[in-house]
């Protein structure tokens, strides 16, 4: 309803954004910590796995490699790394597991 005039918009269909009125989308300075922002735009859909990047894979295996030789410091400095750059690596009986760390 605007001005009087009753406009109906039938499920799925489409029309101009403007017609709901004054839109201000705010930028992360505008009160939304940008902490808030890349989450928002890096989260994964429900359901949808995280693609591993190469980089971290080739940790996680490095550190793998180090363990099984019993090279401790190594395996630990590269869990560092991992962390550093937000991942955690979980030792399991099936092996290594990983998950994205958020915030």
């Amino acid at each position: 309803m605007r001005a009087g005039q009753e406009e109906v918009h039938p499920s799925g269909s489409t029309f101009p954004l403007h017609k709901l009125g004054p839109v201000h989308w705010p930028a992360p300075q505008e009160g939304i910590p940008e902490k808030v922002w890349h989450e928002v735009l890096t989260s994964q859909t429900e359901g949808e796995e995280e693609a591993l990047p190469e980089e971290v894979a080739s940790l996680i295996q490095r550190r793998e490699a180090a363990r099984r030789s019993r090279d401790w410091a190594t395996a630990d400095k590269l869990r560092d790394i991992l962390e550093a750059l937000g991942y955690q690596v979980m030792d399991t009986p099936q092996g290594p597991r990983w998950e994205r760390r958020r915030g």
